[in-house]
């Protein structure tokens, strides 16, 4: 690229009090030879802050910028951080996972909370990170890693509105936000378990903790299980986690969608054993949740996925049921109460497959629970067997002892 040719241009306007003031503007021509303008501000002679000394120099650095490459030839579209999280998570939603996606909508949404929904994308900057960061911690009270991560995730997000034509370069790209650390892994005991399951307040939720608990599903996977996916009649009754096409079924004349869904990746397809208790609970629920092809998700919710869908409202990443949280806590306290136990820690979901990765190392081979649980790498369901090698060395010691 060439050099950029940037003028300076004095603008006088007329103010409302009937007198004029002198702006600095910056022109340039841009990628298709459309007048490209930014304006500098009032000048210091008509009462403002810019003086043509700060001019020349904004304008010798943007043509330094624009020549070299460093910052687009095209001004960023005007949108506002509340426009922007919608925008995004439709422009790069698609192929992404659900959970990928609400993870950039809370980001998003709590950076436009932090600066203001109002706020213009392109007037972002360095200094904003630190507003967010403390918007997280004081208002939201988040923990450090929380708002670290969530400005990584900001952070890659405005490097991608780039190719959007939203901003023309990243105000945070210098910052180092970290990895923020794992979350802790909280596996239920046997008796925990058992008063979970006694605390289910429904049929819906006993067979979903039974079969979170005993397959080790992923959430998404589990929600997005159907009927011709559990074979209650083989010798062994299995769960099977496959990709799946998007499809309509008809409901007493009426069309309804089946969602397209695929794995986390090729090691997620599997069949999964299930005990006796958890077949059981299936049949039950088949009995109460009757004409859906979906295990957890009922006709009434298909009906309105499919309204938004031909509203125009469902966008990409949407999650097929949500919400689950709220009423996983208020069992987990009514387990609690029941156990007397004070010192409870409150699960997330995935901690069920974490107590069945706990549980079922403790009689399967790793290989084999490597591929009930659907890990890509081996390194992970060895995380499982700290606990039993420390049991096995142990043991090992204790061979020759008579």
């Amino acid at each position: 690229m060439g050099t950029i040719s940037v003028q300076l241009v004095e603008k006088t306007k007329t103010l409302k009090d009937g007198g004029r003031a002198v702006y600095y503007l910056l022109r340039w021509y841009g990628t298709h030879g459309q007048l490209q303008e930014r304006s500098l501000g009032r000048s210091r002679a008509s009462g403002g802050d810019v003086t043509r000394t700060a001019a020349k120099e904004a304008r010798r650095a943007l043509e330094s910028e624009l020549s070299g490459g460093r910052r687009s030839l095209d001004n960023p579209r005007q949108m506002t951080a509340e426009e922007f999280v919608d925008h995004y998570c439709d422009a790069f939603g698609h192929n992404a996972r659900p959970s990928a996606v609400d993870s950039w909508r809370h980001a998003l949404r709590h950076l436009a909370a932090a600066i203001g929904g109002r706020r213009k994308m392109h007037t972002i900057t360095f200094a904003d990170a630190a507003t967010l960061r403390r918007y997280m911690k004081d208002d939201r009270g988040a923990s450090d890693a929380t708002a670290r991560k969530t400005v990584s995730i900001v952070k890659t997000a405005l490097g991608r509105a780039i190719d959007l034509g939203v901003i023309d370069h990243n105000p945070f790209a210098r910052i180092k936000a970290g990895a923020p650390p794992a979350a802790p892994s909280r596996p239920l005991t046997l008796d925990q378990i058992a008063a979970v399951y006694a605390a289910a307040p429904n049929q819906w939720w006993e067979t979903f903790l039974r079969v979170a608990v005993t397959s080790g599903l992923r959430k998404m996977e589990l929600l997005h299980l159907r009927w011709d996916d559990v074979d209650l009649d083989a010798d062994i009754p299995v769960v099977r986690v496959a990709p799946r096409p998007a499809s309509v079924f008809t409901l007493a004349g009426e069309e309804l969608p089946v969602f397209a869904w695929a794995p986390k990746s090729r090691h997620g397809v599997r069949s999964v054993p299930i005990p006796p208790d958890t077949v059981d609970a299936i049949r039950r629920m088949r009995l109460a949740n009757p004409g859906s092809p979906y295990v957890f998700v009922g006709v009434d919710r298909l009906r309105r996925l499919r309204d938004r869908r031909s509203a125009g409202k469902l966008s990409a990443g949407f999650r097929i049921l949500d919400n689950l949280k709220p009423e996983f806590d208020r069992i987990q306290a009514r387990a609690a109460k029941a156990m007397k136990d004070e010192n409870w820690q409150t699960r997330r979901i995935h901690d069920l497959r974490q107590t069945y990765g706990t549980h079922a190392a403790t009689k399967v081979p790793m290989p084999v629970l490597r591929e009930l649980m659907g890990h890509s790498s081996i390194t992970t369901t060895a995380d499982f067997y700290a606990g039993v090698l420390d049991e096995s060395r142990a043991a090992a010691a204790r061979v020759f002892v008579a």
